[in-house]
């Protein structure tokens, strides 16, 4: 089934390449290694410390099972980031901010002894919303928009098993395939699609991706949590189950760290060849490696992909993400500002720009969160941001103070229609174990770190079990 994405003599080719471009790369690896260099051994080495490879370390730990991680920041976590006021000391997330209330959410976080609970403080913010590309007011869309979200729920319940992964048909429905836009108008969803927008940020282009993205990432539970209120660390510091799981790991740790040169096959340890910031260089033998980075063939040199891999990985497409903090920006607290245009379809805002503005836990400070199609450098998206922002009007909006920047990049990865209808999804199931590899993260899921820790757990048995 995994070859029906490509011309049958184009696979043929790769697979009969594969041995002989693997025998080179071992070669070189054995000369390129040092008899000096440091070995450790490890039933598991996972590529990447972001939401899933914490979490699979943790829970493989829990199993009886060694592991390393590998991290090339600094700090675990990914897009947790978590920014402390000088003056109160008050912790304000700026990258994920809260969790679908799911059990394991709730199971990890008390791995730790960190207590949660429900925050419904968003509720309470008033929406403004403006063009950003005149500084003008816009009124909300027409319609009734819990009629809408009805309607909405309704087709999310003709799709439940979305929620469990890409459990996808070998027949893919045709609505899943069809442009979103298409979607909402056939079921009447323009009123509901401001709640869409807001719940699936980080998308570009909303109504251009097929209907399945956006239909699995606003799913029922993201909706009962806005209704309901969010899952957040009771101390509302988002950044502390990270801070935890690295003491833990301790050992099994190696930040400020790349994969520079590795080898990996189905009958063989694993063996990886780490570099630190520093230059120094560690070996890695492990029964089986699990990629927990983002699918992109840039983050993955030295990883030794072979054609199947690179063929999948080629495939997929990026959006990126950008979020700052931002002090005295003249604009109100206890405020949602939300990007709008009156002459866009639905009233959504047009790309790239600064999707939304939102009051923090500290007053005069607010956190912005800008989309982008292409991939921007962090001076050109500051200063969009405050050109965005001194356009409004009538709310004394002044030249803010940058206080913390992040790029979550890339955020959403996605693939075509046509290789949807194709199978991308199933055939991707159907690589998970091979060479003894596994893969974990968004790319995998849909970018929620709730429902990227239940597709790790679905996992679990077979990499144990490799």
């Amino acid at each position: 089934m995994i070859f029906k994405l490509a011309t049958p003599w184009i696979v043929l080719l790769a697979l009969l390449l594969v041995p002989t471009w693997l025998g080179r790369l071992a070669n070189a690896d054995e000369s390129l290694q040092s008899s000096n260099e440091t070995v450790i051994r490890r039933g598991f080495c996972i590529i990447g410390g972001g939401a899933a490879g914490t979490y699979a370390a943790i829970r493989l730990r829990e199993l009886g099972q060694d592991v390393v991680i590998v991290e090339k920041t600094g700090h675990l976590g990914g897009q947790a980031r978590t920014y402390f006021d000088p003056v109160t000391r008050t912790p304000i997330d700026y990258g994920v901010r809260a969790y679908d209330d799911s059990p394991e959410t709730r199971k990890f976080f008390k791995h730790f002894d960190i207590p949660m609970e429900i925050d419904t403080s968003t509720k309470d913010l008033e929406t403004l919303r403006f063009d950003f590309r005149t500084g003008a007011s816009v009124p909300p869309y027409p319609g009734n928009t819990k009629a809408a979200i009805e309607r909405y729920t309704t087709e999310l319940q003709r799709y439940s098993y979305l929620s469990q992964g890409w459990n996808l048909s070998e027949q893919v429905p045709e609505p899943l395939l069809e442009p979103f836009h298409d979607f909402v108008k056939e079921h009447d969803l323009g009123p509901a699609l401001e709640i869409v927008a807001m719940l699936s940020e980080g998308m570009h282009y909303l109504l251009d991706y097929a209907t399945v993205y956006p239909l699995k990432i606003v799913s029922l539970n993201r909706l009962k949590g806005m209704q309901n209120g969010y899952l957040v660390p009771t101390r509302r510091n988002i950044s502390e189950v990270y801070y935890a799981a690295q003491q833990e790991l301790a050992e099994d740790l190696l930040l400020n760290s790349t994969v520079v040169h590795a080898r990996r096959s189905d009958d063989k340890l694993h063996q990886l060849t780490v570099e630190a910031d520093n230059g120094e260089r560690v070996v890695i033998e492990a029964d089986a490696t699990i990629m927990a980075l983002p699918p992109k063939t840039d983050e993955m040199d030295g990883l030794d992909l072979d054609s199947l891999e690179s063929f999948f990985i080629r495939q997929f497409q990026y959006g990126y993400v950008y979020t700052a903090l931002i002090r005295d920006s003249g604009l109100p607290d206890g405020t949602r500002v939300l990007n709008r245009g009156l002459d866009t379809p639905y009233r959504l805002p047009a790309y790239p720009c600064t999707y939304s503005i939102l009051s923090s836990e500290v007053p005069s400070v607010h956190l912005v969160t800008y989309g982008s199609a292409e991939e921007m450098s962090e001076q050109e998206v500051r200063d969009a941001i405050v050109d965005d922002i001194l356009r409004l009007q009538g709310l004394n909006a002044a030249e803010p103070t940058f206080l913390a920047f992040a790029t979550l990049s890339p955020y959403d990865m996605y693939v075509n229609r046509e290789a949807i209808k194709a199978g991308f999804y199933q055939d991707v199931n159907d690589l998970q174990g091979h060479r003894n590899t596994y893969w974990i993260g968004a790319a995998w899921e849909h970018p929620d770190s709730s429902a990227i820790w239940r597709s790790v757990d679905r996992l679990l048995p077979a990499i144990i079990g490799a």
